[in-house]
């Protein structure tokens, strides 16, 4: 198996082939995600990261279509179970943090193509009562290039850099510094999401949940867990998704962690096992790669860079087989 790994992995992945790789990996359900889509410039997202235009997304489905099959949340859920097999390859459509194209530009597309999907939300942001952190250091960081700070900075003095590392820098705990840069950079949050409305409403998020998209929990506020304790890591996860259940009653309780789940322990899982009140699906962001625990699924980012979901797949698929190899498939975990 290693020998042939090394093998493989010195092709470009794209020329081994999907449905090669496939029966190789003999995994026969893959999980893609993304955050949003849009042809329009969203400048609480560009600093961070690009996402897929229209043509880009459709792209995307259409490949994934070719080469898999749609299921649902429910089906997955039984798959993990053992009520319900997936004999063929499939894959199942999540997105994160509740943004407002995803009822405005993504919804509309997922109907045409008849895809399910789950929506994960933070209850936080949801009717645009807060700004994410990481949203508003995006925001920050398109004022300054407005300003023209990148064109007034030179190699020598390199103040651009030095502001961008400040802000991209700041964590969940430290979100009053970039509320201070906001008030001397004279970026009103608030202002922004009344204008913007940059997350969906409640209204929205009900008539996604009665158009085939399942909504899940995202934490309430979207820290990332390896730097909070384990009963805020706790609370966070609880009170999301009794939220969500509140609200929406979903089939299948569902939870994406913020972020990544780097950092989670098994005393986290544990705690939730124990607790019937909390059976639940875990998501993680770790690509294609497997869990000791079956209720806690690793998804492929497909926003990693300006590659198709073809060959962010096709890349993930070829990793995991070079992982499998060297007997480092498995994701493990502290106490």
């Amino acid at each position: 198996m290693l020998a042939k790994a090394r093998q493989l992995f010195s092709l470009p992945a794209k020329a081994i082939g999907i449905q090669n790789l496939l029966r190789l990996t003999q995994n026969k359900l893959i999980l893609p995600f993304y955050h949003t889509v849009s042809d329009s410039p969203l400048p609480h997202i560009a600093p961070l990261y690009r996402h897929k235009t229209i043509r880009e997304f459709k792209n995307d489905l259409e490949f994934l279509l070719k080469n898999f099959q749609p299921v649902s949340l429910q089906d997955v859920d039984l798959h993990i179970k053992g009520v319900k097999e997936i004999t063929k390859p499939s894959f199942h459509l999540s997105f994160d943090d509740g943004l407002q194209e995803i009822y405005s530009t993504v919804l509309p597309v997922l109907k045409e193509k008849g895809i399910p999907a789950t929506l994960f939300v933070n209850p936080a942001f949801v009717d645009n009562k807060r700004l994410f952190f990481r949203h508003k250091a995006a925001l920050l960081i398109d004022k300054l290039e407005k300003k023209g700070f990148h064109r007034i900075s030179t190699p020598k003095d390199n103040k651009a850099k030095e502001w961008e590392q400040l802000i991209l820098t700041a964590q969940y705990h430290q979100e009053t510094r970039l509320d201070e840069l906001g008030i001397l950079l004279e970026v009103d949050f608030n202002e922004y999401l009344e204008k913007k409305h940059p997350y969906l409403s409640i209204g929205e998020l009900k008539r996604l949940s009665l158009n085939g998209v399942e909504i899940g929990a995202h934490s309430i506020d979207h820290p990332e867990y390896q730097y909070i304790s384990l009963d805020e890591q706790l609370r966070q996860t609880k009170e999301s998704m009794s939220w969500v259940k509140e609200h929406f009653n979903p089939k299948v309780n569902a939870f994406s962690f913020p972020f990544t789940d780097f950092g989670v322990g098994n005393k986290f899982f544990e705690i939730l096992e124990n607790d019937i009140n909390y059976p639940v699906l875990f998501f993680g962001t770790a690509g294609h790669k497997t869990e000791l625990n079956a209720n806690h699924l690793q998804r492929i980012p497909i926003e990693t860079s300006t590659k198709n979901a073809s060959s962010v797949i096709a890349s993930e698929m070829l990793s995991s087989l070079l992982k499998k190899g060297i007997g480092k498939s498995v994701i493990t975990r502290t106490a």
